[in-house]
């Protein structure tokens, strides 16, 4: 706030306007949230005096896996961030190119590349599912757990923003 310097904050990301979008069969794309739906958790939070809580979750898309199906994914890391690369930890030496690029292929989503955004959204809807959570069939980017007592959490989500609500505040 006093014009003073914090700290660096960089983030990786991929040229996905690079990648050839013609060797992908299926539909890339992710949901969004409805806006309605948001209205709807909302109401229904201050209806029945539910906690409420936002999440971010960070570095979201290198939780999903690069699915062996796919092509492989190779990108290629310019010279002066190789040399950093190189710096960080020496054993990156031995695999610097001719013109001092390293090349490396990708195992986990990376922000930018064509089909990141529906490979972490994919991954956020199975691990909910895994927890007991139910897909809502109007809109894909909720979903409610039903708790013993017959209160719910429901879980709202766009890209790596959560919107959560509960009766319960654990």
């Amino acid at each position: 706030p006093d014009g003073t310097f914090d700290k660096v904050k960089a983030r990786l990301v991929a040229r996905g306007d690079l990648q050839d979008r013609s060797i992908y069969t299926e539909d890339l794309s992710a949901y969004t949230v409805e806006r309605c739906s948001i209205m709807i958790i909302i109401t229904i939070a201050v209806k029945e005096n539910r906690h409420v809580a936002s999440l971010d979750i960070g570095g979201a898309y290198l939780n999903a896996q690069m699915p062996d199906h796919n092509p492989d994914i190779i990108m290629r890391i310019d010279p002066q961030l190789a040399t950093i690369v190189c710096d960080l930890d020496e054993s990156y030496n031995k695999l610097l190119g001719t013109k001092g690029e390293i090349y490396v292929k990708l195992k986990r989503a990376l922000y930018r590349c064509i089909e990141s955004a529906k490979l972490w959204q994919q991954h956020l809807i199975q691990t909910l599912k895994d927890m007991q959570f139910a897909q809502n069939t109007y809109d894909p980017c909720v979903l409610n757990k039903y708790l013993p007592d017959g209160k719910q959490i429901t879980i709202a989500f766009h890209v790596d923003d959560l919107l959560i609500t509960s009766c319960n505040q654990q």
